[in-house]
């Protein structure tokens, strides 16, 4: 289960032709592409308010870049059982699944790349990418919800007190850094909605700071690009990063909501793995392309250790299904 590559900001900015020139190219995007069809549901797939528009929110060359590089690693850490000489990984005993967002889908294409060093042979059926209904339970903020009951316990947890007093703590630095960016937004910046815990009702009319998930993603993606504005330190954006990660965890941790937002694909990952058990011929690997949010979701409903850093582009989460051999039959 991987996050996808570096991308350019979800939120609109105004300097768009130089978000532009951060995409790859159209032979690019075409050349990953090949070997590999969606699967799409006839009457489409929702659109999240992550999905970004135009230039925003979209794999950008060094995800590309990064992507292939992933698939390389997993080639290298997966040779000795998947591809070794004798019998390598045939592309039909592959599965992939993948949110229906265009930068999850080029980030699992480039992996491919590198996990078959090079473009996938046409000679062989195409590798599916299914990303039927994928919006809706990949990720553990789904627009609309799984259930009304989630978003109403996601508002009910942000009205806590010891997270309301952390928001305290740090209003100045949210006003800072949505002061320091006001020049920087672009049309429609302040409609786009998401996070756990952080979609704006559409009455609220008060103006005030840009949430605190949004405030991360911009400066993220500005710091990468050496473009922070200059009221703005590493430290500011450090401390942005970090509360971000503190919010999300602290809330996708409460168990109720860890599994009404990601019981469904934690069900399927142990489902995929027992069908496996039973038959043989299913497939040897599952990929599944998604987002930082996944991860976080996967590793609060798995209740496992939570890591000190946010998930960087490109990490991934690996599960391993083991034979015990008894030697004495």
């Amino acid at each position: 289960v991987h996050r996808h590559g570096d991308r350019s900001p979800i939120t609109p900015l105004k300097d768009e032709q130089f978000w532009k020139s951060q995409l790859p190219q159209q032979h690019v995007l075409d050349g990953i592409a090949k070997g590999t069809s969606l699967v799409r549901p006839p009457e489409g797939n929702p659109k999240h308010g992550a999905h970004g528009r135009g230039p925003f929110g979209q794999l950008t060359m060094m995800g590309v870049l990064q992507m292939a590089r992933l698939g390389e690693r997993l080639r290298e850490e997966l040779g000795d059982t998947l591809f070794t000489e004798q019998k390598p990984l045939h592309p039909s005993r592959i599965r992939i699944m993948s949110t229906d967002f265009p930068r999850t889908i080029q980030s699992v294409q480039a992996l491919l790349t590198g996990l078959f060093q090079g473009a996938v042979d046409n000679s062989l059926p195409s590798i599916e990418i299914d990303v039927r209904n994928t919006n809706s339970y990949l990720i553990p903020d789904p627009q609309p919800r799984q259930s009304p009951q989630q978003l109403i316990l996601e508002r009910h947890l942000a009205q806590r007190p010891h997270l309301l007093e952390k928001e305290r703590e740090l209003q100045e630095l949210a006003q800072k850094a949505t002061l320091a960016l006001e020049d920087h937004l672009g049309e429609g910046a302040l409609g786009v909605s998401y996070g756990i815990g952080e979609e704006k009702s559409q009455d609220n009319k008060e103006k005030q700071p840009l949430a605190w998930a949004k405030l991360s993603e911009i400066l993220t993606c500005l710091q990468s690009r050496d473009l922070l504005p200059p009221t703005l330190s590493i430290d500011d954006v450090d401390k942005v990063n970090k509360h971000v990660a503190w919010r999300w965890f602290e809330n996708l941790s409460h168990p109720v909501l860890a599994k009404s937002a990601m019981w469904k694909f934690a069900n399927k990952l142990v489902q995929d793995m027992e069908h496996k058990v039973e038959c043989v011929e299913k497939p040897l690997l599952c990929i599944y392309s998604a987002h930082d949010s996944t991860l976080i979701g996967l590793l609060c409903v798995l209740q496992l250790e939570q890591p000190l850093e946010w998930p960087e582009y490109g990490s991934y989460l690996k599960v391993e299904l083991i034979q015990e051999v008894n030697s004495a039959e």
